[in-house]
């Protein structure tokens, strides 16, 4: 009885000491993500749904993003886009514009299988504050405008792991912005005499839809 007790116990010391050296039996341990960084080169950010009032352009954003509580399912992110306004429809009377846009939506997300799942569903609640500015010229007419614009915003997020801590991330969203406007203008007849020109202040509501893809790095 002493000797298979003596057996035994060097079997499993010379075990434990197997697996010390070479890994055996060991479990992986999941990696405690507590930032992220995204680049969003696709974004395409505050389309007025209503179709007037837009901030046309190509859209780029960033975002910083860090985890808020020991269980990993809440979050605050801080996104950051920028557009160029320029542009130009030949066929809307030879409209064109040049300009630009700046605006973050700073929020809060929650994840569903916490953040340190890199690949999962999360969804959240966003800010909306941004300016832009822009001036636009057509065959008979000239002005420019200052805006400055603010709102609220639903985001749902998917995010797909490509290799380790990163990943590849979707971004579907819609909410509320409030636009105030001052533009100035100049219309002119056909031989160039100015017919009319003035200044007017806008105020408006509108809804908007949020969407972009970009690469994620957790870390």
């Amino acid at each position: 009885m002493r000797y298979a007790s003596v057996k035994l116990l060097l079997l499993t010391a010379g075990y434990m000491i197997l697996c010390s050296l070479t890994g055996m039996g060991a479990q992986d341990e999941a990696p405690v993500f507590r930032h992220s960084l995204s680049l969003k080169p696709v974004n395409f950010s505050c389309i007025d749904l209503s179709g007037s009032n837009r901030i046309p352009g190509y859209h780029v954003g960033a975002q910083y993003e860090r985890r808020i509580d020991k269980w990993g399912h809440w979050t605050i992110v801080l996104p950051v886009t920028a557009t160029d306004l320029r542009y130009r429809l030949v066929y809307e009377a030879d409209y064109s514009r040049s300009g630009y846009a700046v605006y973050i939506t700073p929020g809060v997300r929650y994840y569903v299988n916490t953040f340190n799942r890199v690949s999962g569903y999360s969804a959240g609640l966003n800010l909306l504050a941004g300016v832009y500015n822009y001036q636009y010229s057509t065959e008979l007419s000239s002005g420019k405008a200052e805006s400055i614009f603010g709102g609220i915003l639903f985001n749902n997020y998917y995010a797909l792991k490509l290799w380790k801590s990163w990943s590849v991330q979707a971004e579907l969203g819609a909410g509320v912005r409030n636009t105030r406007k001052d533009r100035s203008y100049i219309i002119r007849e056909a031989n160039g005499v100015i017919d009319r020109q003035g200044n007017e202040k806008i105020s408006r509501y509108t809804a908007i839809l949020n969407t972009s893809l970009g690469v994620s790095y957790r870390f």
